[in-house]
């Protein structure tokens, strides 16, 4: 499929390419309307970018005069070829995939949206969004043609992609906090409750950090990974071997979250 849209994309370039150049003379329109097939393509292409969520199948490479003939032939149908696609986190997001009468398609509108918010917020907590893209991976191996069931799973799957990170048993903030229990959860062997108190307490030295003026200096982090290998060494929280690259992947995580962990509450562990 991916193959085919490349291809499509290739093909419509060069033919608004060669309808801009002909463009205003009558050539243009007879003996065939390369007009009115360029304006319908282009609202084809619009409804397959939104569907898909690609970015490359917009027309911004399209010359000027083209590209407003398209966009207003494109408004004309109702759509603001400037308005991107709605969200999945938007709550409005399941009503637009149910205007789509085909079931194929309210379950294409649903994956894609899924991936690409997946790809946009990974960084923000890897652990989280890999776990994600796993199971939007098996609701759609697991239900290969069954479209009904398969549309089914993906709306609940929705349901928990809009809920977002929840506070657990842990009492650790789901978004300050759990993203760097998640990691240190995959490289240590320490029951949850002592990794619980450690992320309190390594995340809370970071949030000072995260707050100097000169945190994007290059040797302030520097300082700071050296100082959570030396955390985590000194506890025995991780293997030896993994001390840096757990420390990278955390300080990788604070540049990441900065907003976020300089405005988040303390967790009720850190009192």
């Amino acid at each position: 499929m991916y193959r085919l849209r490349v291809e499509f994309n290739d093909c419509f370039q060069d033919f608004l390419n060669t309808l801009d150049t002909i463009l205003p003379r009558s050539e243009a329109r007879q003996p065939y309307n390369s007009v009115r097939d360029a304006k319908q393509l282009g609202f084809i292409k619009k409804a397959v970018a939104d569907l898909y969520r690609d970015e490359k199948l917009n027309i911004i490479s399209a010359k000027e005069k083209v590209r407003a003939l398209i966009d207003q032939y494109i408004e004309s149908q109702g759509i603001d070829p400037k308005v991107p696609p709605v969200d999945i986190m938007s709550l409005d997001f399941k009503t637009h995939v149910q205007r789509h009468r085909s079931i194929k398609a309210q379950a294409a509108e649903i994956e894609f949206a899924a991936r690409q918010h997946i790809s946009v917020s990974y960084e923000e907590d890897p652990i989280y969004y890999k776990n994600l893209s796993e199971k939007l991976t098996e609701i759609l191996e697991s239900l290969a043609d069954n479209w009904e069931e398969k549309v089914a799973e993906l709306r609940k799957y929705i349901e928990q992609i809009q809920a977002g990170r929840t506070t657990d048993e842990t009492g650790l903030d789901p978004k300050t906090q759990m993203p760097f229990l998640n990691i240190l959860g995959e490289y240590s062997q320490k029951q949850f409750p002592e990794l619980a108190q450690t992320t309190v307490e390594i995340v809370e030295h970071i949030r000072q950090e995260v707050r100097r003026v000169n945190w994007g200096s290059q040797i302030v982090q520097e300082d700071l990974r050296r100082w959570i290998a030396g955390y985590l060494d000194e506890r025995d929280l991780v293997s030896y071997d993994q001390l840096e690259e757990v420390a990278d992947k955390l300080v990788q995580l604070a540049r990441r979250n900065r907003d976020s962990l300089m405005a988040g509450k303390l967790s009720p562990l850190a009192t």
